[in-house]
């Protein structure tokens, strides 16, 4: 009687794979991974792949019991002709230098070993022995922490270049292949600690909710298919919805708010993700409160990003550094400075200006040693019409400029400020019927600015 194969050429094709991928086995040397790489080497002969290899990652926790799982998974890849590589880490030191959990450092340090080992042998693919139950108590922790249906999807068949090809196998299955063939595995006596938060849902938890419902992982994953499809779609709406308010790198903040609430915080996360590939939900309602907030506000976000807003849109990403500089200005001609290049010219008579940043000064009522300069401290401010002179930065509030773009080139002659660059010319330098000298100004802004 022919034996029951775990992963088929039908499991590959549902993750993206087939017979020109080369994949390789993330493999521990346990029972679910020893199971996946049996059925890899299978899928091998049959054709349905073209390369299989394995990786081992001695993570520097359990001593003796390490060394002795790392021999077996050498020994068995030789014995299979699955070529093999392993590496050593020291997890308790990189927890402890980051400040993550074993189980978080673990995770990132494995992962990154699993890229280099790919790249390696020139991998396709990467595939890891998550399984039916893993996916149960993935589920359970998500819920447990708080989630919506992305969380309740729980793990995906396939996530960039890893696949999990055992996800619709359950763990008796699993053990069961492993009994049919006569293969031993290793047992990692960690498991058995209710040290890490996944070892207590699956030791306490999942056996307590098996008294309630005998086929609870089954039901949860049958949860996470139906998430998943619910989350496919709703992300593809908040996609399209996401391009209709796209403005200039950031988001209308009137057309976000339109929106209903399962697409405006997606389009959020989605920023967010983008960012780091880690996405808080404290920040996307701190995020989405800035559409309501004053024009120009800043908040810091996770690992040194920012948001910020202006009159109209909301942006989420670094937070443009201010560039300081005071260059004397060159009359007339060209005067580079960091921002850009202010060209200057004599001319016969006033126009009206193509743009706010071009203008007519009056060339009489300016004082000597002019500079282009950003702004500081104490700026004075007469703007052109308005009622009086005042510091800069109200004047800035007032015409409602974000703060982004607050360190616009000044034309100044000590704490006055004569043509803000893009927003107006001075009161005080104003062209008149009686001006003699018109002096021309154009603003060109530069690629770093």
């Amino acid at each position: 009687m022919e034996q029951k194969r775990l992963v088929t050429a039908e499991t590959l094709a549902k993750c993206g794979a087939g017979p020109a991928d080369k994949v390789l086995v993330a493999f521990s040397g346990g029972a679910d991974s020893t199971a996946l790489l049996l059925s890899m080497q299978e899928l091998l002969l049959s054709g349905a792949v073209a390369g299989v290899f394995a990786a081992h990652l001695h993570h520097g926790i359990r001593g003796e019991s390490a060394e002795r799982d790392m021999a077996f998974c050498e020994a068995l890849c030789k014995k299979l002709g699955v070529l093999f590589t392993a590496e050593r880490a020291d997890v308790p030191a990189y927890a402890k230098k980051t400040g993550k959990t074993l189980e978080q450092a673990g995770r990132e340090l494995r992962y990154e070993f699993l890229e280099r080992a790919r790249v390696h042998f020139g991998a396709d693919l990467i595939a890891t022995a998550h399984h039916a139950d893993d996916q149960a108590e993935t589920v359970l922790m998500h819920l447990l922490r708080g989630c919506g249906t992305a969380g309740l999807s729980g793990m995906r068949p396939r996530m960039g270049d890893t696949i999990r090809l055992l996800l619709g196998v359950s763990k008796e299955e699993i053990l069961f292949y492993l009994e049919e063939r006569g293969q031993d595995y290793c047992e990692d006596e960690t498991n058995a600690e209710n040290d890490a938060f996944r070892n207590r849902v699956r030791n306490e938890l999942v056996p307590l909710l098996r008294r309630y419902n005998p086929g609870v992982s089954g039901a949860l994953c049958r949860t996470a298919a139906l998430c998943r499809a619910d989350e496919a779609y709703l992300g593809a709406q908040a996609e399209q919805a996401g391009q209709g308010i796209g403005r200039a790198g950031g988001l209308d903040k009137r057309g976000l708010m339109a929106l209903p609430d399962a697409l405006k915080t997606r389009i959020v996360k989605k920023r967010l993700f983008s960012l780091d590939g880690n996405v808080c939900e404290t920040d996307v309602g701190r995020v989405l409160a800035l559409c309501g907030a004053q024009t120009g506000t800043v908040i810091e976000l996770q690992r040194g990003f920012s948001a910020w807003t202006d009159a109209e849109n909301v942006y989420i990403g670094v937070y443009p550094a201010q560039k300081s500089f005071e260059v004397p200005l060159c009359l007339p001609g060209e005067t580079q400075t960091p921002a850009g290049t202010v060209f200057t010219e004599w001319v016969a008579a006033y126009r009206t200006p193509r743009d706010a940043f071009e203008a007519f000064l009056d060339a009489d009522a300016l004082p000597p040693g002019l500079v282009v300069r950003t702004r500081r401290n104490g700026d004075r401010f007469f703007p052109l019409g308005a009622p009086g002179e005042k510091k800069l930065k109200d004047v800035l509030i007032d015409k409602k400029v974000p703060r982004f773009l607050r360190d616009m080139p000044l034309l100044c002659a000590g704490r006055e400020v004569f043509f803000a660059m893009g927003i107006a010319v001075s009161e005080r330098a104003k062209v008149r019927p009686e001006s003699k000298r018109v002096l021309h100004i154009t603003f060109t802004g530069g690629t770093d600015s």
